[in-house]
């Protein structure tokens, strides 16, 4: 079973992701002003992500990890690991591309107007492209690596019958 603390990083991070996913995905769809209002949450939920990425991987660090359930063939552990860690890349690198992004198109970064975060790059409209073809590139890959997150626990509670679903779920 997986703690408490674990729990709620994976559904509260499960939760923001999918929602940031599908703003960034529907934001030319908005007009402004509500448009503007829109991408404020949306780069201001991205670097809470960020934040809660760090946090989750400094507690994941200090935890004893639950062992893989024993019908988990052998030849898939490292791919289960390669699997996590390539979410966790993810979950910084959408974050940190939208960040960059923003500042080289020449917009600053803040939390719902709590903080501004520094600006890590100037105004450059060639890094704004490259950094938004990034960003891009890495949510549609994010979503592919969510997909598979998602259907290998459907096939673990379906098809191998075992626990690793139900260990994750809250209140368990």
């Amino acid at each position: 079973m997986y703690n408490p603390i674990s729990k709620l990083f994976h559904w509260t991070m499960g939760v923001l992701i999918l929602g940031l996913l599908a703003v960034g995905r529907t934001l030319d769809e908005f007009v402004p002003p509500f448009k503007f209002t829109l991408i404020g949450w949306h780069k201001s939920l991205g670097m809470i992500v960020l934040a809660l990425t760090v946090l989750r991987v400094l507690w994941w660090l200090g935890q004893t990890k639950p062992a893989l359930v024993k019908s988990l063939p052998a030849w898939m552990a490292p791919w289960v690991s390669f699997g996590h860690n390539l979410l966790y890349g993810f979950m910084v690198l959408m974050p940190l591309s939208g960040w960059l992004m923003s500042n080289a198109a020449g917009y600053p970064v803040s939390v719902f107007g709590w903080v501004t975060l520094p600006e890590l790059v100037a105004k450059n409209q060639e890094l704004r492209e490259v950094f938004g073809e990034v960003h891009e590139i890495a949510a549609w890959g994010l979503i592919a690596l969510l997909v598979l997150h998602v259907g290998a626990a459907v096939v673990h509670h379906r098809i191998f019958k075992d626990d690793t679903l139900t260990r994750m779920l809250p209140g368990r």
